[in-house]
């Protein structure tokens, strides 16, 4: 598969915002303290659920597991930290959002990874789709099957 410049060098410019001077790749959900995470999860359900201790519990138990999963993750490419630091800046302490978002870009990232652009036109359209959307894979994918789709009708 062909690589589009253009979508490796908006790709790495936005990597250069998260990456530290050494040059390490950081996983910003361990970068959290333990104890205010467990506050503000504590925090949002009892405002959330006031009164309903049974959904306080519910939230706080499934935030935590998703805190604790996120935490855990071995951050080894800059994909990964540029996908797990939007995912966390688009949703901040719902860890549960963040996992989803991370997951669901992630496997985008990797069907796309996996695309096979057999002619020039597809992977013009892959480009363009790329140049459009960053690192925001679920939409570079959408928009790839989209376009490919109606030029494969056109054609």
């Amino acid at each position: 598969m062909q690589t589009s410049k253009v979508f490796i060098a908006k790709f790495l410019t936005s990597i250069l915002h998260y990456t530290t001077e050494t040059d390490e790749l950081t996983n910003v959900i361990a970068e959290i303290d333990e104890n205010e995470a467990e506050e503000t999860i504590r925090e949002d359900a009892e405002a959330h659920w006031d009164g309903d201790y049974e959904m306080q519990e519910y939230q706080i138990g499934n935030q935590t597991e998703a805190y604790e999963e996120l935490k855990a993750l071995d951050i080894d490419d800059e994909v990964n930290e540029t996908v797990l630091t939007n995912a966390h800046d688009n949703w901040g302490y719902e860890f549960d959002m963040v996992l989803y978002e991370y997951e669901n870009q992630m496997d985008a990232y990797h069907e796309i990874e996996a695309l096979d652009t057999d002619s020039d036109d597809k992977q013009a359209i892959l480009d363009e789709a790329e140049a459009q959307w960053g690192d925001d894979f679920e939409m570079v994918l959408y928009e790839y099957e989209n376009q490919v789709e109606a030029y494969e009708g056109l054609n």
